[in-house]
């Protein structure tokens, strides 16, 4: 899976030992999913997707992991994404924050392989640089 897009986001308290902000991702990608056949003799194009002249193949679930003996196919999903996050910022060093995410992505238009794609998501960074704020000279 691969995405991106616009972040758009706001900090509180950068100055304090402790922070928090608030973020969010807008924007689109593309994923790489399984499906099983389920045993049907259903033939495949090279570039399959999921679907074939504007219906979908009868017998796929997408919602379900293949079994044993099952037949697979391998397909690419674009997909909208809208991913909110809530961070913690931790003051290590003068200039050094420690930094802690937890947020959700959501997915859209992905032709009802949402629930695969969507989920809880966690960050973890180290940040380096200036507060923002200026000092005054005596």
């Amino acid at each position: 899976m691969a995405y991106g897009g616009a972040v758009i986001g706001w900090l509180a308290d950068t100055d304090s030992p402790i922070g928090f902000g608030v973020r969010g991702l807008l924007g689109g990608g593309q994923a790489t999913l399984a499906a099983s056949l389920n045993g049907l003799p259903i033939p495949v194009p090279l570039n399959f997707d999921g679907r074939r002249k504007g219906r979908d193949f009868p017998g796929i679930n997408f919602s379900q992991r293949p079994g044993p003996g099952d037949r697979q196919v391998m397909f690419d999903q674009q997909f909208l994404i809208f991913e909110p996050q809530a961070d913690l910022f931790v003051r290590i060093a003068h200039s050094i924050r420690l930094d802690a995410g937890v947020g959700y992505r959501v997915i859209g238009g992905a032709e009802g392989v949402e629930n695969r794609l969507r989920g809880v998501t966690g960050t973890i960074g180290i940040q380096f640089g200036g507060t923002g704020h200026s000092r005054r000279s005596p």
